[in-house]
């Protein structure tokens, strides 16, 4: 047991680690946000449901494309999990309306 002002002392430090953390992370993430761009070549070959597809060929002649990046474990996993690793896969949405 310690007393109120040596509690709020140990609070108050902690406080100022998690407010560096956040600026640390908000650098980070403005510092991704600055990565150049990657040219997909058009003849950029994907994995589709229906097997390989163009780019072209993903949006299915709509304006919008909804990528799922899906990664599993390392073992392998038989039938394949239908759900992914919880920090690696992610959804990403590009555009300014889901038809």
């Amino acid at each position: 047991m310690v007393d109120r002002a040596t509690w709020n002392d140990a609070g108050g430090v902690l406080v100022q680690q998690e407010k560096a953390l956040t600026r640390m992370k908000d650098a980070i993430s403005a510092g991704r946000r600055r990565l150049p761009m990657v040219e997909v070549r058009p003849d950029h070959a994907f994995d589709g449901p229906g097997g390989t597809v163009t780019l072209l060929d993903l949006f299915q002649g709509r304006r919008q494309l909804i990528g799922q990046h899906f990664m599993r474990g390392r073992r392998p996993i038989a039938p394949l999990p239908t759900s992914g690793h919880p920090v690696a896969s992610s959804v990403r949405e590009c555009g300014d309306s889901v038809e």
